[in-house]
């Protein structure tokens, strides 16, 4: 399920092994596909992706779930958690 937050969440799968690509699908995110390895690719294929957002987040698969726990909703606005 995305985020309320977000109102698109963009994956960009350059042929990884593990199943985060079928994952972020059966959770909602548009899932596209780089065929240049690396890290910079995907963020770039990501941009373009996005073209129209306001917010643009990049984060490694094993990345989102510690970003998850460190987010709060305080009064009103989102901050980290410290």
């Amino acid at each position: 399920m995305v985020h309320p937050l977000a109102s698109k969440v963009i994956v960009v799968d350059n042929s990884s092994t593990d199943k985060t690509a079928e994952r972020a699908r059966e959770a909602g995110a548009h899932v596209v596909q780089e065929e240049k390895r690396g890290y910079g690719y995907a963020c770039l294929r990501g941009t373009k992706e996005a073209r129209d957002a306001d917010v643009i987040v990049f984060l490694a698969s094993e990345q989102a779930c510690w970003l998850t726990g460190q987010l709060l909703y305080v009064g009103g606005g989102w901050r980290m958690h410290q």
